[in-house]
């Protein structure tokens, strides 16, 4: 009989970068506005840039996370790039 077992859960900090929902960053992270608060001990759920938040995930769920993360900087970096070749 196989036992299904959790992944470990790692505990990381998280700068938040620019305006953030505290939704959608447990939505992305696979946890719950509620642990969110619980974890950083807030008291709401606004979030402010530079920000430091400690997050309990597993390490798939980071690298997820993570990789989105990146391809939204990749994303933004290519517009501003765009920006500044358009001649006015």
């Amino acid at each position: 009989m196989v036992i299904p077992t959790r992944p470990p859960v790692e505990s990381l900090t998280l700068t938040i970068e620019g305006e953030r929902s505290m939704a959608r960053l447990a939505k992305a992270l696979r946890t719950t506005v509620e642990e969110l608060i619980a974890d950083n001990q807030l008291a709401s759920t606004q979030l402010r840039e530079g920000m430091e938040l400690r997050i309990r995930t597993t390490a798939p769920q980071l690298e997820r996370y993570l990789a989105q993360r990146a391809a939204r900087r990749a994303r933004e970096a290519a517009k501003q790039q765009a920006k500044q070749r358009t001649p006015k």
